[in-house]
């Protein structure tokens, strides 16, 4: 029975030993981070990416700038109210944005027809896009790539009863008024 005794406790103090050894490393680990963060919220940077305070080697790509284009359409009951804006393009460009028209929406209104024409310096009118006015206004997002070098024109047109709120967001930017 002495042996049987023994081997319980080799058997105890190793399960001790253990345990013991299982909580020194858990401490340890929870040391050594609170340890490596300082307590305070700074980011770390790792050696292969620059800090804030170092300058980068290469500058990220600019974003293209946006030209916002805002006026007051007035009313186009009888004849047509337009607007024109132009810019001399290179062949390939590329143009995009969006237009918005607003304003007083009535049913009895002379006509909801609004159209937005891009007119190129060799075939006079690339693009033509026409839609209604309802409440909530006229909203119409553009792309499109100049196919020919020259002076390029945007025209907005709307006939109604009602002054209209014209909003463009393009790009690239550099458009002039082009009169009415």
């Amino acid at each position: 029975m002495a042996l049987i005794k023994l081997e319980k406790t080799k058997t105890s103090r190793l399960s001790n030993f253990t345990l013991g050894a299982v909580v020194i490393l858990t401490m340890v680990i929870i040391i050594t981070a609170l340890i490596g963060c300082g307590g305070s919220s700074r980011p770390y940077y790792p050696p292969s990416q620059p800090s804030p305070t170092t300058t980068p080697t290469q500058t990220p790509p600019a974003t293209p700038s946006v030209q916002t284009i805002e006026t007051t359409m007035p009313i186009g009951s009888v004849s047509t109210s337009s607007v024109s804006y132009t810019k001399r393009l290179e062949a390939g460009e590329d143009v995009r944005g969006f237009i918005r028209l607003t304003g007083k929406y009535s049913s009895v209104d002379w006509d909801h027809t609004c159209c937005f024409k891009v007119f190129d310096p060799r075939t006079n009118c690339i693009h033509k896009w026409c839609g209604e006015f309802k409440e909530g206004g006229f909203y119409h997002e553009f792309s499109f790539t100049a196919p020919y070098e020259g002076e390029y024109r945007l025209q907005v047109q709307h006939w109604s009863n009602y002054s209209r709120r014209l909003h463009i967001e393009i790009q690239p930017p550099g458009w002039g008024y082009g009169g009415s």
